[in-house]
């Protein structure tokens, strides 16, 4: 068997992006993160990946490489994702340079000149793009350049989860270099939001956006309760393929529990039909939420705040999910963990540990899967030299869905509000 080419995780996460290296066919050896939270979750679903907790400020490369039994050069690719709460362009009181957070993207750069690895891939929020003009892109694509090292050539796209069969329209933004002069281009996408007769039309690999209906509907109703840690699938209900590939071998359904509700919120619910947000709540019960007009409400809520889900197109960005009471398509609660989970692509034996607070926060953060997946896959194939054609790029389509208008203001996927 063909030895697998070595990852490092930095940023790692509760392991989104190292899930879809992994299944791209890497060895992730070894993963750190600042969250111990977020160890628990590592830890319980990469049993072979060793951990480091703590702060990246006071890890070296040799750490690395001695918590996973390497040497310098044995080292094929770094990846992570540096916390961006200076980037979000909905924390508007943390959006300066100064925020400590802004620069965690130095230690990240700092420990791939330590570890000196083939490949490194860098992603972020796509709000990084627009700040400050774009210089901070600038920066960093010239601070990589400055290690000599020979990463002359980084590659800057933006990526959108939901053209890789993810049933999300999340945005990331993602730096890959190499140091062998390899050439590299970004995955085609492989989904679009085709109308049925271009479905049966259709040729090649494109497939339809996946829908949130098709990501959730076999899950078990909760009906007046709120779920829990532990249960088992609900077989009378229709399986979609997408949820087939996701669903536990083993029947065990974890994760699948929402935060408790009281009336008040549950009665604003109500009044929100899928698509719809908070301006969709009358004026009174607005009140008993915020002791402010409504027409102040909103210059300060965004517009996934109170958002209920459409089942029948793929989900806004799954951010914080629990504090912008993001509605259950058809039930009048918030989404469960599993829930949000499959919105980001993570299979159902993926455990997520620790209280239901760090377990939202948790799949909130992730990079989905299926989009890591995809990036990791063109990355091996350009290592093994059988990249695929790059086709003539077109015009993305828009995304005709009635959330569209939102994306602009949508809350960062990976910051805390």
């Amino acid at each position: 068997m063909a030895k697998r080419p070595v990852a490092i995780a930095l940023f790692s996460g509760a392991g989104g992006l190292s899930l879809g290296f992994e299944r791209a066919g890497f060895d992730v050896r070894v993963a750190t993160d600042l969250d111990k939270a977020v160890e628990l979750t590592y830890r319980e679903n990469n049993r072979g990946t060793a951990f480091i907790q703590g702060n990246i400020k006071d890890l070296h490369g040799e750490d690395l490489l001695d918590a996973a039994g390497l040497q310098r050069g044995d080292v094929d690719i770094v990846f992570g994702g540096p916390p961006c709460q200076g980037f979000s362009l909905a924390n508007q009181q943390s959006r300066f340079l100064d925020n400590p957070n802004n620069h965690l993207f130095r230690e990240f750069i700092r420990i791939v000149g330590e570890l000196q690895p083939r490949w490194f891939l860098m992603e972020n929020v796509v709000g990084l793009l627009r700040m400050h003009h774009g210089l901070i892109v600038q920066e960093i694509v010239e601070a990589f350049r400055s290690l000599d090292l020979d990463y002359d050539e980084v590659n800057v796209e933006v990526l959108r989860a939901v053209d890789h069969g993810v049933p999300q329209v999340r945005e990331r933004v993602f730096f890959i270099g190499n140091r062998e002069g390899t050439p590299f281009w970004y995955p085609n996408a492989t989904h679009q939001p085709l109308s049925p007769v271009e479905i049966l039309s259709r040729r090649g690999n494109i497939r339809r956006y996946v829908t949130v209906r098709e990501a959730i509907y076999d899950l078990p109703p909760l009906g007046d309760s709120f779920g829990e840690d532990e249960s088992i699938y609900d077989d009378s209900r229709p399986i979609s393929p997408y949820a087939k590939t996701l669903r536990n071998p083993h029947g065990i359904l974890w994760n699948h529990r929402a935060t408790k509700n009281n009336e008040d919120v549950r009665e604003r619910y109500r009044y929100i039909k899928p698509g719809e947000n908070w301006s969709s709540i009358p004026v009174e019960l607005m009140k008993k939420w915020r002791s402010i007009p409504p027409e102040e409400i909103a210059k300060v809520s965004h517009s996934s705040l109170y958002k209920r889900l459409d089942p029948e197109e793929p989900s806004i960005t799954v951010a914080n999910f629990r504090k912008s009471m993001f509605i259950h398509p058809w039930e009048d609660r918030g989404l469960t963990v599993r829930e949000a989970a499959r919105l980001q692509s993570f299979p159902d034996y993926y455990r997520f540990l620790g209280s239901l607070g760090a377990q939202q926060q948790q799949v909130a953060n992730a990079v989905p899967p299926l989009l890591g997946q995809a990036v990791a896959s063109q990355i091996l194939a350009a290592m093994e030299g059988r990249l695929p054609i790059k086709t003539t790029p077109t015009r993305r389509q828009p995304l005709v869905l009635a959330y569209a208008s939102s994306l602009a203001t949508e809350v960062c996927e990976e910051c805390p509000s």
